[in-house]
């Protein structure tokens, strides 16, 4: 049920797509059923829906910050924070330090 929920909340705009995404992680962690995407499916539409890793950490140093780039800092921050266990399923390790990194850089933002 929950996952048809945030797809509604996709579909009508009440979650971006990269919120979308991440919720979907999450969902899939937590169930057991056999008939939805793995958990690797799900983090490869995350990665698909934020900002690529150059971008992320171009994001952490941008100065001044107006308040939406203080919102998308934070939901990125959030989300990396929330599939950063299921990374390692989908890059190699230096990646995941990387997307790390990046999570550290956007917490020192506020």
């Amino acid at each position: 049920m929950g996952l048809v929920l945030d797809r509604y909340a996709l579909e009508r705009g009440v979650d971006t797509a990269d919120e979308a995404a991440g919720n979907l992680v999450l969902a899939l962690a937590r169930s057991q059923a056999d008939d939805l995407p793995s958990t690797e499916v799900a983090v490869e539409r995350w990665l698909a829906a934020v900002p690529p890793l150059a971008e992320a950490g171009w994001l952490c140093g941008r100065r001044p910050v107006d308040p939406a780039d203080i919102r998308s800092a934070r939901r990125l921050r959030n989300q990396i924070h929330a599939v950063e266990p299921f990374l390692g399923h989908v890059m190699p390790d230096s990646e995941v330090r990387a997307w790390i990194e990046v999570k550290a850089s956007l917490l020192s933002r506020g």
